[in-house]
């Protein structure tokens, strides 16, 4: 092969003339074409009636996950009642002396292992029992995450107080509250009082829902 120098390459590459008549295949491939630019359709909105199914369905459920809690909490509210009310009829009832009261916190795991803080209230108090007296805690029995409730429920008493109880002849240590109404069943009216509330709830979303069910 011989060599050639870059002035060579230009001579022979370079066309005879400035005049030179370019070929039609070549300004074929030059020549520029337009093309239509689409634009992209905008998504429809959401007819009405879709917006009714959907509010439908969501009244339905959310009537439905109440009544299920109301139906829950009412029957365990008439359970725990029932037992408390047997148990102060056996058990017997002496007045104690209150040594403090308190309110404590545990920690519960819920969905997704996360942990909620609920509060609780008890009270430590000294009774007769016989010739013998005895320290025992009467314990509220129930847990919510509203702290000054039961900060509120431990205030109303102080040392000193007498407060009356029923206490287990078998086991004299198992004690709870008895004479007022408000301590001795806190934990089926506090059932009672959200079972209401979701029968309430259930109340009202439901006939709305199957209307707009029956309207869409």
């Amino acid at each position: 092969m011989t060599d050639r120098s870059i002035n060579d390459w230009t001579t022979l590459d370079a066309p005879a003339s400035s005049d030179a008549t370019p070929d039609a295949s070549f300004l074929d491939t030059q020549r520029q074409v337009s093309l239509p630019i689409s634009t992209p359709s905008q998504p429809a909105p959401p007819s009405p009636q879709m917006d009714k199914n959907f509010a439908a369905a969501f009244l339905l459920f959310i009537g439905g996950m109440a009544a299920m809690v109301a139906l829950a909490l009412g029957l365990s509210s008439g359970v725990e009642a029932y037992q408390i009310r047997d148990r102060l009829a056996h058990w017997p009832h002496v007045e104690a002396t209150v040594d403090f009261c308190e309110f404590y916190y545990k920690q519960t795991r819920g969905a997704e292992n996360a942990y909620t803080i609920v509060f609780g209230m008890r009270c430590h108090v000294t009774y007769p029992v016989g010739s013998r007296q005895w320290k025992a805690a009467a314990d509220l029995g129930y847990l919510q995450n509203n702290r000054d409730a039961m900060l509120e429920q431990a205030r109303r008493f102080h040392p000193g107080d007498r407060i009356e109880i029923a206490y287990n002849p078998t086991f004299p240590d198992s004690i709870g509250f008895a004479g007022d109404p408000s301590l001795a069943y806190a934990a089926p009216l506090w059932k009672g009082r959200i079972a209401f509330w979701s029968l309430l709830a259930t109340i009202i979303t439901l006939p709305f829902g199957f209307k707009l069910r029956s309207a869409a």
